[in-house]
């Protein structure tokens, strides 16, 4: 009793695992139908390696088309198998062009085949994750379960580098500093921005295991160089303030690590974000979400995602975290280097890809900036969504469940 899977394969290539890991047992037959331009992309690469880190090990046949816009070749080339050797043929038409979908579908609902075969035709409606009978979509329909996030990433031919397995501190440290944070907003930012130039100072000193103590005598030789004087630029009100943060989240201000002073540049707010998301949407699995998370693209291009996810659907969710999006002339727009980041990442990751913006700013909805965000289909969580439980909790939900 063979059973033979029929995919077309096209820049989607996630939907195409999910319809295989669905109906799909090891030692199944694939025939995946795909064009010259997906296979020097590398897409039929990345979709084999998907499926082999799932744990599906499939008798494999590629059908590849010179041109994607061939009707006939499409039928003719189904044609040239031999067919009746299954019992079951399952066939999913969401992938590819329209003209390949056409084809597949004409050829598989008309097919002459013998009493002892099934054909079985089915897509994916977008947003549902469900696999549904093209002849039965109102009973006819398959959960597609969810895929883990370093799976998703391999099949758009992302490599996973690495990412932060533990906490710098706990939720409630964290949960407390942002509670400082939305309190006091222009005294966090200020601590912040030290803490910045702290962990960006031109004389790195933290390497491996060692530690710096906040004193003057410290941070003049690594943030301000020999020739100047703490007071020349800072007061000891602003050695008294990175101090007291750092005694009430635990931190030791005599032994301050690398991971600690990227923790009070920011690394919080991400694991603040982190944190509350697996709380207000619990059915996400550890290995569904990310932190901190280092991305290599074909290109050998490296990325560092501050959270990401895929999805209860099975969509991609990037989520930048910005404590601030002031930053001085100096630094540049800070949120228009985020969008453009966030615009160049969903490239990656296909259609039903979501990018996220968190900043602890407020960002009026008919500014410049929010439209420009809107432009590129970014979702905005400022200030006034932050600090409000009620609109930050359906956020994350709607977020998380695309």
């Amino acid at each position: 009793m063979l059973t033979a899977l029929v995919s077309l394969l096209s820049e989607q290539v996630v939907a195409a695992t999910l319809f295989c890991k669905a109906v799909g047992q090891n030692g199944d037959h694939l025939y995946v139908i795909t064009t010259n331009r997906m296979q020097t992309e590398k897409k039929l690469d990345s979709f084999l390696t998907s499926l082999n880190a799932c744990g599906l090990q499939f008798n494999v046949h590629k059908i590849i088309l010179q041109t994607e816009e061939d009707l006939g070749s499409v039928t003719r080339k189904l044609g040239e198998i031999c067919w009746d050797e299954y019992s079951r043929i399952l066939v999913d038409i969401t992938l590819g062009t329209k003209i390949m979908s056409i084809g597949v579908y004409s050829f598989f609902s008309t097919y002459q085949r013998t009493p002892a075969t099934t054909i079985k035709l089915y897509y994916q409606p977008r947003g549902l994750n469900q696999l549904v009978d093209v002849y039965n979509h109102d009973e006819m329909k398959i959960a597609l379960g969810t895929i883990s996030l370093h799976n998703y990433l391999q099949a758009y031919g992302v490599t996973l580098r690495s990412q932060e397995c533990n906490l710098v501190n706990t939720c409630q440290n964290t949960k407390s500093l942002f509670s400082d944070a939305i309190k006091s907003p222009d005294r966090w930012a200020k601590a912040t921005r030290l803490f910045q130039e702290l962990r960006n100072a031109k004389r790195p000193v933290l390497h491996g295991n060692r530690s710096i103590a906040l004193d003057t005598e410290s941070l003049e030789e690594i943030i301000l160089g020999d020739d100047a004087h703490w007071g020349d630029r800072y007061g000891e009100s602003d050695m008294r303030l990175m101090q007291k943060i750092c005694q009430n989240i635990g931190f030791p201000p005599e032994a301050l690590t690398k991971k600690h002073i990227a923790y009070l540049s920011g690394g919080w707010f991400e694991e603040w974000i982190y944190v509350r998301t697996i709380e207000i949407v619990p059915q996400l699995d550890e290995e569904q979400i990310g932190l901190g998370v280092i991305i290599e693209t074909g290109e050998q291009v490296t990325n560092e995602l501050d959270v990401a996810l895929v999805g209860t659907h099975n969509s991609f969710v990037c989520i930048e975290c910005k404590t601030s999006l002031d930053a001085g002339p100096q630094h540049g727009d800070i949120l228009n280097e985020t969008i453009y980041k966030q615009a160049a990442l969903r490239k990656n990751f296909g259609l039903n890809a979501v990018s996220v913006l968190a900043a602890l700013n407020t960002i009026p909805p008919n500014t410049a900036k929010a439209k420009r965000a809107a432009d590129f289909g970014i979702k905005i969580l400022d200030l006034p969504v932050l600090c409000d439980e009620t609109n930050f909790r359906n956020a994350i939900t709607i977020i998380a469940n695309r």
